[in-house]
């Protein structure tokens, strides 16, 4: 885990929660086990599959294994998504939902329209995403 680091006016960077939608998926696993190995932060999962990031789930020995938290959660249809965003310093939504019929009916950042103003959030939709901690 990094120390010391500092942000682009010099402050300490302090460890903040974030609330990462779609963690089980390709872009999502890759950040979580990044953020895990590199940064202080904690990371609240957010997906309906744990596959990828299953590793970083079960050995309870791992340094991080107080720094993260798998909530299985449909977003489309589960009240306890709006909760775990307002736990957060900062909501990554990498949420792939896929059928035409979702994107005409109910666009992601809809999902959470209540209480978007008050939260810094990241969407990244169908486009590269490049994080680089170091």
């Amino acid at each position: 885990m990094a120390s010391g680091r500092l942000d682009l006016d010099g402050n300490p960077i302090k460890p903040m929660t974030i609330c990462m939608i779609g963690a089980g998926g390709f872009i999502g696993s890759h950040l979580c086990e990044k953020l895990m190995a590199e940064t202080p932060h904690k990371v609240l999962a957010v997906d309906v599959y744990n596959d990828k990031i299953k590793h970083l789930l079960e050995p309870s020995s791992l340094p991080w294994a107080d720094r993260i938290q798998f909530h299985r959660l449909n977003i489309k249809n589960d009240s306890r998504l709006e909760g775990l965003i307002r736990m957060s310093d900062l909501t990554v939504n990498l949420a792939a939902i896929c059928t035409p019929a979702d994107y005409n009916t109910r666009p992601l950042d809809t999902i959470y329209s209540n209480f978007i103003d008050a939260l810094p959030v990241v969407s990244v939709s169908c486009c590269y995403l490049f994080v680089q901690f170091s």
